[in-house]
């Protein structure tokens, strides 16, 4: 872990820890390194040029990690990601060995889905209103 202190001003002559270049009228940082397994802290110096390194390689990082915009599904794709989440939920029921009894479904009938019907509607209806609540359908 490391933490920092606030940035410096070299009167005297000063040498970076991370790159051993010696320096001096120009601003710095000191940190405390924390040495494992003791929990001993070093002090450590990090000049200017270090320092803007690091933080192009932190700012680089969350560019790089940052989330996605925010994206709304659209209308017209709207059926299809509702299938999607209902299929979800039927290869959860499929993998515990779930069957739901639906009175629309005939005898004769293989079992190829789990939700059928108008269970499958009513779902479809509730998934969409709970997107439009949410606001998470675009124009």
């Amino acid at each position: 872990m490391t933490l920092c202190d606030v940035e410096h001003y070299a009167f005297a002559p000063k040498r970076c820890n991370m790159c051993g270049r010696r320096f001096w009228f120009e601003p710095y940082r000191i940190y405390l390194k924390e040495m494992r397994p003791s929990g001993a802290s070093i002090k450590q110096i990090e000049c200017l040029s270090c320092w803007h390194k690091a933080q192009n390689l932190i700012d680089k990082y969350m560019d790089m990690h940052q989330r996605p915009a925010s994206r709304a599904v659209q209308e017209k794709d709207l059926p299809e990601f509702v299938g999607q989440l209902i299929d979800i939920f039927e290869d959860f029921l499929d993998n515990r060995g779930i069957q739901v009894d639906n009175p629309e479904r005939k005898e004769t009938d293989e079992p190829v889905a789990i939700i059928y019907g108008s269970d499958y509607g009513e779902l479809c209806d509730k998934i969409e209103n709970l997107l439009k609540w949410w606001d998470l359908i675009g124009d």
